[in-house]
């Protein structure tokens, strides 16, 4: 074995060096190529020198060009703009592979004319087949993918955890969807100057004209039930109706809504237990209603229009309450339908409310 070593190496050196010698032919001349130019390009690129192979501009394709030329391909360099290294990024972190220069053009494309988020495309390179064709270990595409979406190494126990998923027979898509549907991707992507591109998905998005949910798992399937459609399909037409601001949203919720004492207060394990779905619901449908119905009516609003939103579950003297927080520009502010209190700061709704936090909330709409 160490002698067919040695004999390769030898005729690769004896190839080289008759290429270094090859006579020089012009990039310009008329179509014929010499022998030594004819066998550089087969041995160094496997094909015929494009246009442009003259990368050193003296007039002449050597072997220095071609290594060059065929350098370039298997490691382009990055574009100058933040979309552009976005999608190289996602071609070397998800798909595992060298960005392909006139696809990543269009990708960026599609970003830079506002067809497409972050997150959707996320998405697209999570559903494609070059995804499963990734040819990397376990825990290798687990940090792979932190460092891709979330600029950071996964935590001991995130990579244990995924890669024992991934082990189990779970998606490599599952974990991507997870990832870029995290309060975190936004956070890491928004100093980059990339938050006109951000746009939330939340527990359900449209693919194909078709409803489809989004389990925390980043697990999909298509949506079937008949009141969730209903409300994710009002949701559309209000948005369209009235406008997919932060206000125009709040506005709404405010407009469309009043406090009525209707029932006891329900705990969170209790509205957890019924579906934030049918409290949403309620709300679209009935002017009437408390807090948590209200907080349904506008958290799923701000998750349709793409926003990164939570429930804020509070208590002070008369008991729990519950409103909305949105992240803009930012940082978390307040909005509170109920009692129709828009953009407070924490301490604002302290001093308004004497409240004590319990905790943060986001529903899950199934």
């Amino acid at each position: 074995m160490k002698n067919g070593i040695k004999t390769a190496a030898v005729l690769l050196f004896s190839a080289v060096t008759f290429l270094s010698s090859a006579v020089m032919v012009s990039a310009a001349g008329d179509g014929s190529h010499s022998t030594g130019t004819s066998v550089k390009m087969t041995v160094l690129t496997g094909e015929a020198p494009a246009e442009g192979s003259d990368v050193n501009g003296d007039g002449t394709v050597n072997v220095l060009d071609l290594m060059r030329s065929k350098y370039n391909k298997l490691n382009p360099a990055d574009p100058e703009t933040e979309t552009g290294k976005f999608v190289y990024r996602l071609y070397r972190n998800i798909w595992c592979t060298v960005p392909d220069v006139a696809e990543a053009e269009k990708y960026t494309a599609r970003l830079e004319k506002g067809e497409i988020s972050l997150e959707e495309l996320v998405f697209e390179f999570a559903e494609n087949e070059k995804l499963a064709a990734a040819a990397t270990g376990d825990a290798e595409f687990v940090k792979s993918v932190y460092t891709g979406l979330l600029e950071r190494d996964p935590s001991e126990e995130e990579l244990k955890e995924a890669s024992e998923s991934l082990a189990g027979g779970a998606d490599k898509s599952d974990l991507v969807r997870k990832i870029a549907a995290s309060e975190g991707f936004i956070t890491a992507w928004e100093p980059h100057g990339l938050g006109d591109h951000l746009k939330r998905i939340g527990s359900n998005y449209k693919k194909d004209g078709k409803w489809m949910h989004l389990e925390p798992s980043g697990k999909t399937y298509p949506v079937t039930d008949e009141t969730l459609l209903r409300v994710l399909d009002s949701c559309s037409n209000i948005l369209k109706d009235h406008g997919n601001g932060v206000d125009d949203i709040y506005k709404f919720c405010v407009d469309d809504s009043g406090y009525k004492f209707m029932e006891k207060t329900k705990t969170l394990e209790e509205i957890e237990n019924i579906g934030w779905t049918y409290f949403a619901d309620y709300a679209l449908t009935h002017y009437f209603s408390v807090c948590y119905y209200m907080a349904a009516e506008m958290d799923v609003l701000l998750e349709q229009a793409g926003y990164q939103c939570r429930v804020v579950h509070a208590t002070h003297g008369s008991g729990d309450h519950y409103w909305n927080q949105i992240y803009i520009n930012g940082q978390w502010t307040n909005y509170d339908v109920t009692n129709c209190w828009s953009n407070y700061t924490w301490d604002q709704m302290v001093e308004a409310g004497a409240y004590i936090l319990l905790g943060y909330v986001r529903p899950e709409y199934k």
